[in-house]
């Protein structure tokens, strides 16, 4: 999916969601092996691995021009949650409109269920 949204056309937008406190303490062990070449990431915690993750393919997908839209989730509660999801179906309601689509009937859905 990543290389489609890199290389692809643009009538996509990414939306990237990260939380701002996640729990910690979990870091990647070392294999005495080392037998997938990943050993580079050992002691590093996976929050940390993947912020670095995020960042760069953020970085790379604004350089290549790919609409995208980020949001930092401060309340992990449901109330966080609740409207998370309300800006989203609002998010599909609206590009749907603007895709001269109306995103509240489902004549596509609807064919391929009889």
């Amino acid at each position: 999916m990543g290389q489609y949204i890199q290389e692809g056309p643009r009538h996509l937008m990414e939306t990237v969601v990260s939380f701002a406190s996640l729990p910690g303490g979990y870091t990647v062990p070392a294999d005495a092996h080392d037998g997938d070449g990943l050993n580079y990431l050992a002691g590093h915690d996976f929050n940390e691995i993947a912020a670095i993750a995020r960042a760069a393919v953020k970085t790379a997908h604004i350089e290549g021009g790919v609409p995208n839209l980020a949001i930092e989730v401060t309340d992990m509660a449901e109330t966080g949650f609740a409207e998370l999801v309300c800006f989203f179906e609002l998010a599909c309601g609206i590009s749907g409109y603007m895709e001269g689509v109306n995103p509240f009937d489902q004549p596509g859905v609807e064919a391929y269920k009889k």
